[in-house]
């Protein structure tokens, strides 16, 4: 019945897949069911793997419709990788299958969106429809969990949940053509086919290691209590009395409600707090750096390692390429892009050793020198700048630097706190220096390379007058006019994020060898390799080759890429 109502239709299907509720990347989780939603009205739940088995279809019967379906139509879907995953675990192959994603699609239209991308809160804002789950639906969720809910009261739910990705399509779909979005849009769905197959190999970890840093940690941070007379950093009560009145830093902010004024002391004033702490060469200060560099280092990356580590002894972090209004890709259980340099530090110093490869494999790091400098030297056309990256010997920081009258690491500082829209006093407290002193080195790097105000204030211009700017590979990055200062920084953290999603779509496609040679990790600028211990000398230069081969605009411009060792 099904195939005959779809044998003389021509235009795309929404799929929507229920599964058991389990992680499908590492193999626990299942499909349980497929609703499918079409022109019109038309839309049905398939139920396959429920655990009331008399509601159940044969997908003996099925396989070879949904197999047509989904090589003969455009489909649609919310997070389609998730839905592609659960289909194979059918038996269906998903390979040639053409895919919309309105997840995805929401996010390149407005990556702004203060709801969120998920699909209840995008159709309840753009098409005032939510999710249907019925108090009977809802109760047995919350009492049996999710894998156990049967099929006859998954039904409802889950062709609404198709019906509303066709409806919401249908809504996306001439804003995609009024922004002449195609083009990138292809390219995002390689890229997050991409993503998901590094996603589902996963990496290794070090447990021993995770278990002893955790032990570690604990063991100094409870002495570091003590030491500072039973004060505890992270105590909400003790804080006040620790910032304030013992290590006398100023009042940050204050949290204003019922039109009381309380000092506040949530995440954006204890990274302030950090920054001035760094800057102190007293015992207290060393304490509490310690003591929160232990705290996050334990909470968010050791444990986190162990508590979401698979059966199989790999971790699978969820990246997410909707996750930031920058267009760069972020990431989630746990967060990935913050794995820090091996350094020093005995909080964090190790963390890159956590992550090790399969026997006889190697892990190595390829990482784009100073790629959103070089990024914005282009469309500043700053041609001393350009020259200095060009040739092998000369260093961009040393030389911008002398130029200034400052030392290399200051200058390496101010250049980064310039690109991420920093203004004189932020830079004040970076450079360790006095206000009037901080305002004229900016001034004097301004003067000494002026095309790089020129372009940024030119992208202020364009922002203030249409709302949007347009990134090198044909995205947009939308703003408020009021945040039109930030529209040069946007461009060129979009723009850097667009360059390695290009790369990895090229290593992919031209240099990666399964079992040879293939990505793991995306950090930000830097890709992470597991690479057979035989072929690194083969690969490396391949790898090299291919992500210094930046496309237009930037093909005229030498980029450098460090490759090296994890961990090393």
């Amino acid at each position: 019945m099904l195939l005959e109502t779809l044998e003389n239709y021509s235009g795309k299907i929404a799929i929507d897949t229920e599964t058991n509720g389990q992680e499908l990347r590492d193999g626990s989780g299942y499909c349980v069911g497929v609703s499918l939603a079409w022109k019109g009205e038309n839309a049905l739940y398939l139920p396959f793997r429920h655990i009331d088995t008399e509601g159940n279809y044969d997908i003996a019967e099925f396989r070879e419709i949904l197999q047509f379906i989904l090589d003969t139509f455009p489909i649609i879907f919310h997070n389609f990788t998730f839905d592609l995953m659960s289909l194979e675990t059918l038996g269906l192959d998903t390979s040639k299958a053409v895919v919309f994603d309105t997840m995805l699609l929401t996010h390149l239209l407005d990556e702004n969106v203060a709801t969120g991308y998920k699909l209840d809160s995008l159709c309840q804002m753009y098409l005032g429809m939510g999710k249907k789950r019925s108090d009977e639906f809802i109760a047995w969720m919350r009492g049996f969990g999710w894998g156990s809910i049967p099929s006859e009261l998954m039904c409802e739910y889950a062709v609404w949940d198709a019906y509303i990705t066709y409806k919401l399509y249908e809504f996306l779909a001439p804003k995609l053509r009024q922004e002449k979005l195609g083009p990138v849009w292809y390219q995002k769905v390689k890229f997050a086919k991409l993503i998901s197959k590094m996603e589902r190999r996963g990496i290794r970890i070090d447990t021993e290691l995770c278990r002893r840093k955790i032990a570690e940690g604990e063991a100094i941070m409870n002495e570091i209590i003590e030491k500072l007379g039973g004060l505890n950093p992270a105590s909400p009560k003790d804080q006040y009395a620790l910032f304030v009145e013992k290590l006398d830093l100023p009042v940050v902010y204050k949290d204003r409600k019922n039109g009381t004024a309380t000092v506040s002391f949530d995440k954006y004033t204890m990274q302030r707090y950090d920054e001035i702490l760094e800057l102190r060469d007293d015992w207290t200060a060393k304490l509490v750096l310690a003591y929160r560099g232990w705290q996050k280092s334990i909470s968010s990356n050791y444990k986190a390692y162990l508590e979401l580590l698979s059966h199989d002894g790999r971790l699978r972090p969820n990246y997410k390429l909707h996750g930031t209004k920058t267009r760069r890709m972020s990431c989630e259980h746990p967060n990935l892009q913050q794995i820090p340099r091996s350094g020093t530090k005995p909080w964090n110093g190790e963390m890159k050793q956590c992550f090790i490869p399969r026997d006889g494999y190697v892990l190595i790091e390829a990482d784009y020198a100073q790629l959103e400098f070089r990024i914005s030297a282009t469309y500043a056309d700053q041609r001393e700048l350009l020259a200095i990256f060009a040739d092998p010997t000369r260093d961009i920081f040393t030389e911008i630097s002398k130029g200034l009258g400052i030392i290399r690491y200051d200058g390496k500082t101010l250049v980064y706190a310039l690109s991420y829209g920093a203004g004189t006093p932020r830079i004040s407290v970076a450079l360790d220096k006095p206000l009037n002193e901080a305002q004229a080195i900016k001034d004097n790097y301004f003067k000494n390379y002026p095309e790089l105000l020129a372009v940024s204030n030119y992208a202020k211009k364009k922002v203030e007058k249409e709302g949007k700017i347009r990134l090198w590979n044909g995205s947009y990055r939308h703003m408020n006019k009021s945040d039109a200062h930030k529209a040069y920084n946007s461009v060129i953290q979009g723009g850097a994020a667009a360059i390695v999603e290009d790369r990895m779509i090229a290593l992919e496609e031209e240099v990666c060898k399964v079992d040879e040679c293939d990505m793991l990790l995306q950090v930000h600028d830097s890709v992470v390799f597991e690479i057979r211990e035989d072929l690194v000398e083969h690969y490396t230069p391949l790898i090299r080759k291919c992500m210094e081969a930046v496309p237009a605009p930037f093909d005229t411009t030498t980029f450098k890429v460090d490759i090296h060792r994890w961990a090393a």
